[in-house]
């Protein structure tokens, strides 16, 4: 119920007026016509998303698609928010038609069509507000993400070193096992 109620919401701004005029012309005109599922793994939620000329429909259930698109949220939210970057589209699993994605693809990381759109769409002042806000923490992100990669890095190639191998630890504890099992025997000779 709450799904469809979103759909029907999402529908409504979609189908806008305002939105519809928004958009950049041709912006939709390649994958015009086309069905594409798009996956969020992590939640376990599909949404349907149907083209017809300058619209964007969401449906909550189609049989047939040209293609699907899988992928966690997180995936999703770095893909559009690194404008098409190679590391996140690689995390993102397509099946059916490949033409099909890659037009999504394109205009998903056409981001002068999208700004072009949203700023068309909240106003030039408003747009340029939220567009510092989003450079902002844009690049505290991109610090964020490079810390990370830096510090697993750094792990994975010093850190790991130190750590004992296999047969490290199997020597170790056989030297345990002598150690105890002499300590025994003395303890045994002690009481004696």
């Amino acid at each position: 119920m709450i799904k469809e109620e979103a759909i029907k919401t999402f529908n409504k701004f979609l189908a806008s007026e305002k939105f519809i005029s928004s958009m950049p012309k041709n912006f939709l005109e390649d994958i015009n016509g086309k069905k594409i599922k798009i996956n969020i793994t992590d939640i376990e939620q599909s949404v349907f998303v149907s083209i017809e000329g300058k619209k964007i429909i969401l449906i909550e259930k189609l049989n047939k698609v040209d293609v699907e698109i899988s992928s966690s949220l997180i995936n999703f939210a770095f893909f559009l928010l690194s404008r098409g970057s190679d590391t996140y589209s690689s995390k993102i699993n397509i099946s059916g038609d490949i033409e099909t994605a890659n037009k999504f693809n394109e205009i998903l990381s056409k981001s002068s069509e999208l700004r072009e759109l949203v700023s068309n769409y909240i106003g030039g002042e408003n747009f340029a507000r939220i567009e510092s806000i989003f450079s902002n923490v844009s690049s505290k992100l991109s610090k964020f993400m490079e810390n990370k990669q830096k510090d697993m890095r750094d792990y994975l190639i010093h850190d790991l070193r130190i750590l004992p191998s296999k047969s490290e630890v199997e020597k170790f504890l056989d030297e345990v096992d002598e150690v105890k099992s002499r300590t025994e025997k003395l303890i045994k000779k002690i009481k004696r």
